[in-house]
């Protein structure tokens, strides 16, 4: 799974703009100390983003996540928040720095810190310190910039999967770029597209989060015993013999997981039942302990089985299902977990998805009885109430048994 041809465009673009915007600032200099310091009229918080981004980078964004997340045998290689050490010895920095340092600068006519430290402690001290950065950022910066160009490549590989060095490439063009507008616009272009490139990542972070709260599995809770749940499986219209063998190996697998899976011949028959039982989740949802609904859910499904019957659909009966249930599981409490948590429409709005499932059981129940010319005024008016509160972000409860029947057809 590669780029598109308009993410492709959006990269071009990008790369092209950020070298374009660098470049201009040349002309606003008119003395190397301009070019080296900015003419001093850059503003302090520009400045300290700028900063910011520079002390961040793809390991940063990538790296220390799956520090963070991963599972270790020891606790001081990750697996916790360790790292967050780090941060607070920055913060740390910062204050001394700005105490100790930064009035220096302006005191004096000195363009980098190297100047200061010739001035404090001499040539020698100087040169050690310019040459140690020499020798060690560039092995820093190394990394970084090789880890980025992997996390490029497997992001645009795909059309470009044939490319040799695909990494390589895009080390010397990234490189190539970055390097024309820093020499062309000198220290001001090197804060304001650090700047813009802190506004893209922290963009894209905050966008990434919000999709991985919305994609990222959440906790599977299972109530029953010995089996994880029972589904029947089959064919619609009934399985013939020469598809029996298909039915038979979903079965084992599902077996295999810990579910029961029986193979009844006419599996409508079941499925019309299991909506007639899911009709009251929308109850759960709407009011969860907010009220006794049971009332209410009585005459919702008493509606369902009306309709089914005047559309000449068969379902299992009550009777039959609870015996079904009866030899393959029992439900049970759950340690650690509350009752109170409830089924799939339940969960749909307490995580705020923006959508919800009863458009297909009182939708369905609906829908039926519209194509069978009879009305289900009540299932109808829960499948509206249910899509509106989960539209609005609404949580379990918000309702009580009193409001929600107000709103109901009599």
């Amino acid at each position: 799974m590669g780029f598109s041809a308009l993410d492709y465009a959006v990269l071009a673009a990008y790369l092209a703009g950020i070298t374009i915007f660098g470049a201009q600032f040349r002309s606003r200099y008119s003395s190397v100390s301009d070019y080296f310091i900015g003419g001093r009229n850059t503003s302090w918080w520009v400045i300290s983003l700028s900063i910011v981004a520079t002390e961040t980078s793809t390991l940063t964004l990538i790296g220390v996540p799956a520090i963070a997340f991963a599972t270790y045998a020891r606790p001081e290689q990750g697996g916790n928040l360790t790292y967050l050490q780090v941060v607070a010895g920055y913060i740390v920095a910062r204050v001394l720095i700005a105490w100790l340092f930064i009035p220096a600068y302006f005191q004096g006519e000195m363009l980098t810190a190297y100047e200061l430290l010739q001035r404090r402690f001499g040539t020698r001290a100087k040169h050690f310190t310019a040459s140690l950065f020499l020798l060690m950022r560039p092995l820093a910066e190394g990394v970084r910039v090789y880890a980025a160009s992997l996390v490029l490549t497997a992001v645009i590989s795909g059309p470009l999967a044939g490319v040799p060095h695909l990494w390589a490439w895009s080390i010397v063009i990234v490189g190539a770029l970055t390097l024309i507008y820093t020499f062309e616009g000198g220290i001001a272009a090197v804060i304001w597209t650090d700047l813009i490139q802190l506004v893209i990542y922290i963009g894209g972070s905050l966008l990434a989060a919000w999709q991985l709260v919305h994609l990222v599995p959440g906790e599977v809770i299972i109530r029953s015993t010995p089996r994880s749940g029972m589904l029947h499986v089959g064919r619609v219209p009934k399985a013939t013999q020469d598809h029996d063998h298909v039915l038979k190996q979903i079965a084992a697998d599902l077996v295999a997981a810990n579910f029961d899976v029986p193979l009844p011949e006419d599996v409508m028959a079941w499925k019309y039942r299991k909506l007639i039982s899911n009709i009251g989740n929308v109850f759960q949802a709407l009011v969860a302990r907010n009220g006794d609904w049971r009332p209410l859910a009585a005459d919702a499904e008493a509606e369902a089985r009306r309709v089914l019957d005047e559309a000449g659909i068969g379902y299992i009966s009550e009777t039959e299902e609870t015996a079904a249930r009866a030899a393959g599981f029992t439900m049970k409490s759950v340690t650690g977990v509350p009752d109170s948590v409830g089924g799939s429409t339940w969960q749909s709005l307490q995580r705020g998805t923006g959508n919800i499932e009863t458009d297909y059981l009182n939708g369905e129940i609906a829908m039926i009885a519209h194509r069978a010319g009879m009305a289900a005024p009540i299932n109808e008016r829960l499948a509206i109430l249910a899509r509106r509160a989960a539209a609005a972000g609404a949580k379990p409860g918000e309702m009580s048994a009193e409001q929600l029947a107000a709103l109901l057809p009599r």
